[in-house]
């Protein structure tokens, strides 16, 4: 008798949700999409990541004494937003309004099998840029390790 009710209630819910959703008709268990379909940010926000940009392609090409590239291409790093943390800040700019650029390069297969830890990977080292919104000045660069 619990199966039977079960099957009533569980079957008409699963098919609204699928109608109501975004997800393909054919049932596929795939993962969804890891960022949203767009993503509203202020204008300063956009103008801070150009300015860590232009910073960054600065020094691309770089290598270390290891023949491994400093930044490394673009295509293989993520850019992150945040707030700059006040307690990291140079202490004249503590209250003022700061953001954080961060690029994150990714793990290659060489990354993985050596199990390399910090921030640096094959494809280059993390860099964060903490940016004054008053005049869009990088006021601190920071290295991950």
């Amino acid at each position: 008798m619990r199966i039977i009710v079960m099957y009533c209630v569980a079957v008409p819910l699963w098919a609204s949700v699928c109608a109501s959703s975004d997800i393909p008709r054919v049932l596929t268990f795939r993962r969804r999409p890891s960022w949203p379909r767009s993503v509203e940010i202020a204008g300063w926000h956009a103008e801070a990541v150009a300015v860590a940009l232009q910073e960054f392609r600065k020094h691309q090409g770089g290598k270390t004494d290891k023949g491994e590239p400093v930044y490394g291409d673009l295509r293989h790093y993520s850019v992150q937003l945040s707030r700059s943390p006040k307690a990291e800040l140079p202490l004249r700019y503590a209250h003022e309004e700061c953001v954080r650029v961060d690029f994150v390069p990714e793990y290659s297969e060489r990354d993985r099998r050596e199990a390399t830890l910090g921030g640096r990977t094959h494809y280059g080292i993390e860099v964060s840029y903490d940016i004054l919104k008053r005049n869009l000045k990088i006021i601190k660069t920071s290295f991950s390790r």
